[in-house]
C-alpha cells in the first residue's frame, strides 16, 4: 500500500485558495473577503484555516522542523488576516473562528509503518496548532471553535470491545470524517484514494451546532 498525502488540492472558487498570491487572475479568499465587506451588510465572518499549513509536515523529512516554521509562518498570514478582515469592514462585523481537528488518527488503523508513525507526531502538531492560533485569535477577541474538542480528539481512552477496542478519538474521527469506512467488524481505514480529511455530514452537523453555539454567546 502507497503512502500518499490524502489531502487534495482545495479548489477554486470565489477566490483563490493561494494565500495572499492571485493565480489565473483570480484574487486571494482575503481580497475577495475584503471586497464582500465593503459591498455587502456583513453580518458574520468565520474562518477555518490552519490544516493545510501544517498537516503535510507530517510527509516531511523533519517533521518537527517543519511544523516550527509553518507555524511561524501561520502566525505572520493570520495576524495579516485579521488585521485585514478587522480594518476592511466599514461597521464592526463579528469574527468566529475554527481550528482543525486531526483526521490523520485515522492512520491507527493502517498497516503501513509510515502511516502509523503519523498518528502520535500529528497529535502534536494539532495541539501545537490549537495552541498558536487560538493565541493570535485572542489577541482580536476572536471566539474559537475547537475542531479537536468537538471530535473529542485528545481523548484516546480505550473503547470496549463492542466498539472494536480502537481509541475513543480514532473511533469518532473515522465516524466524523472520511476516512474510513464502517465493516460488520467495525471501522478500516480507506484505500489511499478514497480517504477524504473533510467532516461526514454528521461531522458538519456536529461542528456546525459548535458554531451556532458560539454565535448565540456573542449574541446574548
Amino acid at each position: 500500500q502507497e503512502l500518499i498525502n490524502p489531502i487534495p488540492d482545495p479548489p477554486i472558487s470565489d477566490g483563490s485558495f493561494c494565500y495572499p498570491t492571485e493565480q489565473s487572475g483570480v484574487p486571494s479568499q482575503l481580497d475577495a473577503a475584503v471586497a464582500a465587506l465593503e459591498s455587502n451588510n456583513v453580518g458574520l465572518i468565520s474562518i477555518s484555516l490552519g490544516a493545510n499549513d501544517i498537516f503535510t509536515c507530517g510527509f516531511a523529512p523533519n517533521p518537527e522542523e517543519c511544523v516550527t516554521t509553518l507555524l511561524e509562518r501561520l502566525v505572520v498570514n493570520l495576524t495579516t488576516i485579521l488585521t485585514t478582515l478587522t480594518n476592511g469592514a466599514s461597521a464592526p462585523t463579528p469574527i468566529i473562528a475554527m481550528v482543525p481537528y486531526n483526521p490523520f488518527l485515522a492512520f491507527y488503523l493502517s498497516d503501513v509503518p509510515q502511516e502509523q508513525a503519523l498518528v502520535p507526531a500529528s497529535i502534536l502538531s494539532t495541539v501545537a496548532l490549537q495552541t498558536t492560533a487560538t493565541q493570535v485569535y485572542s489577541q482580536f477577541q476572536v471566539p474559537v471553535v475547537s475542531g479537536n474538542d468537538v471530535f473529542d480528539g485528545l481523548n484516546n481512552s480505550t473503547l470496549t470491545v463492542v466498539e472494536d477496542g480502537i481509541p475513543q478519538n480514532v473511533f469518532n474521527i473515522c465516524m466524523y470524517t472520511g476516512m474510513c469506512e464502517e465493516t460488520e467488524s467495525g471501522y478500516v481505514l480507506k484505500s489511499t484514494e478514497l480517504r477524504d480529511i473533510h467532516p461526514t455530514p454528521e461531522g458538519y452537523e456536529k461542528l456546525g451546532v459548535a458554531h451556532f453555539e458560539l454565535v448565540d454567546e456573542l449574541l446574548m
